[in-house]
């Protein structure tokens, strides 16, 4: 009795979940062909095959390599791709989010457009708003040229609250050819099984307080019938360069570079010597505004004590 409920529960694994009309929520249709980007353990990936019935529409990715994500977050990771795997859906590793036409092609993807393109709370790892920021402008610039027509989405799921709110997704859109359609309720409820991971080793299971749970908003984002923006300046409002051969990557964003120890030095005793002109340049700058001033008063003194004894003199 009990094996034969187990195969009955394995046969409809993926049966779509019915929907919930009580909320404005996101959600998606076994007909569309998705994109997910940097799902930490692929619990997302997996709840969302729950959600649309169907596996073989939907390619999941991953910013790391196979062997960190597993040793990262663990069974539950295994179980995820085990899943993902045997139902039929593409499961890929080591995706930038910033170079996503370049890791797909690498890596032979079984398509490389789509009708949905999901980026579920993305994150650099770092505290630092200007690196996400510029990690958001490089996705949205990214994905934009996968979009399998006008009609097709992307989807960026944040906190409406500090710091997101000062990610600035809208502008880095619109500078990325898109156009913001509006935001939806994002219900982790609807993708069976979807728990939210960060980022950061030390904060694994840190997921989305029950409070904060109403905070969780979809953004959504379609091709801009007008095109990319052209710009003048070889610099846009971020301080990255707009053309291709120098894209930002979010890899360079994630593993930032040290320089040299000798180049360092190098760089040090260049801006010590720069700093010590400029402080001896300065300092005979301050010199001469100092004694100009003081003569200043001096000479209307003089003028004011002449202008008195021509006064006394008149009188007398």
């Amino acid at each position: 009795m009990g094996k034969k409920k187990s195969s009955k529960k394995n046969k409809h694994k993926f049966r779509k979940k019915p929907s919930n009309d009580k909320h404005n929520g996101v959600s998606y249709s076994a007909e569309q062909t998705i994109l997910v980007i940097g799902d930490g353990d692929f619990s997302f990936s997996r709840g969302l095959i729950r959600h649309i019935g169907k596996a073989d529409s939907v390619t999941a990715t991953s910013y790391e390599a196979k062997k960190i994500v597993v040793g990262k977050y663990g069974t539950k990771a295994k179980d995820c791709i085990g899943d993902l795997e045997s139902s039929g859906a593409e499961v890929l590793y080591s995706v930038d989010a910033t170079q996503l036409e370049q890791c797909l092609g690498n890596q032979q993807a079984k398509r490389i457009s789509f009708d949905r393109i999901i980026f579920n709370f993305p994150h650099t790892g770092q505290q630092m708003a200007h690196l996400n920021r510029a990690m958001i402008r490089g996705f949205f610039k990214s994905a934009r040229d996968l979009l399998h027509n006008s009609d097709s989405q992307i989807h960026v799921t944040l906190k409406l609250k500090f710091p997101y709110t000062n990610w600035d997704l809208e502008k880095s859109a619109t500078e990325a050819g898109l156009v913001y359609l509006g935001k939806l309720d994002f219900v982790a409820a609807d993708f069976p099984g979807y728990v939210h991971r960060t980022t950061r080793s030390e904060a694994l299971h840190a997921g989305v307080r029950e409070q904060e749970k109403s905070l969780c908003k979809t953004f959504v984002f379609a091709q801009d019938p007008k095109g990319v923006p052209q710009y003048d300046d070889a610099l846009d409002g971020w301080g990255l360069t707009t053309s291709k051969e120098n894209s930002i990557s979010f890899l360079s964003l994630y593993q930032p570079t040290t320089p040299s120890n000798s180049s360092s030095t190098a760089t040090n005793k260049g801006s010590k010597d720069t700093n010590k002109d400029e402080k001896h340049e300065g300092s005979k700058k301050r010199k001469l505004a100092t004694t100009h001033a003081s003569e200043q008063p001096i000479k209307k003194k003089k003028k004011k004590k002449k202008s008195k004894k021509n006064k006394l003199n008149s009188e007398s």
